[in-house]
């Protein structure tokens, strides 16, 4: 142990350094009540996807709007279905909301958030060369908000993975 005042070498432990009596516990305890919040906050190892998902990952709180804005475009989209028309296009739109909301929250899939992100701008293209309305754009936001967070979450997933368990050092 090292004296940080003076950066003398100490014989064991000591509470003041003998050779300017600086005071040492109050030096070391600030590093060691940062290691113990570091360890309280690291996964353990081993964890299952699911339970390192909904414990520690950071990105939980934007998957989870990004299903919701899917719930609510696709309740939305019913809602406009019902009042004018209800065609096979409307329950379409519906059902893929759903099932990409459900991909998204459920499985944290890549393949749902890019899908939704590409059906959402297909859907706004499309509405703006046949009615030059701009519509769709919560969904076009729920895309966005799923590749962010999904994308995200597979780096937290992986880098979790390939960490090296708690104690052993890399050589």
């Amino acid at each position: 142990m090292f004296c940080k005042n003076c950066g003398r070498e100490l014989e064991g432990p000591a509470l003041r350094c003998p050779f300017c009596d600086t005071e040492l516990a109050a030096q070391d305890a600030q590093p060691q009540q940062q290691t113990a919040a570091q360890a309280q906050s690291a996964p353990p190892p081993g964890l299952p996807k699911k339970e390192f998902y909904q414990r520690f990952s950071k990105k939980r709180s934007i998957i989870l709007p990004a299903a919701i804005l899917c719930y609510i475009c696709a309740g939305a989209t019913f809602a406009v279905g019902m009042l004018s028309y209800i065609g096979l296009w409307i329950l379409l739109d519906v059902v893929l909301l759903v099932g990409f909301g459900l991909g998204i929250q459920l499985l944290r899939s890549r393949v749902f958030a890019l899908a939704l992100l590409a059906y959402a701008l297909f859907n706004i293209v499309y509405t703006l060369v046949v009615s030059g309305a701009f519509t769709g754009w919560l969904a076009l936001l729920a895309g966005i908000l799923a590749v962010v967070g999904v994308f995200g979450f597979a780096k937290e997933w992986k880098a979790y993975c390939s960490a090296p368990p708690a104690g052993q050092t890399g050589a």
